[in-house]
């Protein structure tokens, strides 16, 4: 349904822009993604890549290991969210999910 599609996009990007720092840039995992969507494990990492793909500001980070003073610390995947080049996608997701626009009735 791309309705609901469209609106759980608009829910992760609402979520990123409320986590986002000074600078407008976060880091938004799977498992934040299900908790504010409600979606499956599977499904999150499934919007994981489809929101890289269609939102613009917005990239996949893929899973690493990164060095620290006393060891490795794994960093899983995740969305990297830019709100400030995402900012107004929001009002557009919105129009799409609301149906409004032209319709043929008379």
């Amino acid at each position: 349904d791309p309705a609901t599609k469209a609106e759980k996009v608009a829910t992760v990007l609402a979520f990123a822009a409320n986590k986002a720092d000074s600078d407008g840039k976060v880091a938004v995992t799977p498992a934040e993604i299900r908790g504010c969507t409600g979606v499956s494990r599977r499904y999150a990492y499934d919007l994981v890549e489809t929101i890289a793909a269609d939102v613009d500001g917005v990239q996949v980070r893929e899973a690493t290991h990164v060095s620290i003073a006393n060891g490795t610390k794994h960093k899983q995947k995740a969305l990297l969210v830019d709100c400030e080049q995402v900012h107004g996608l929001a009002d557009g997701v919105n129009s799409f999910t609301t149906g409004e626009g032209d319709t043929d009735e008379q």
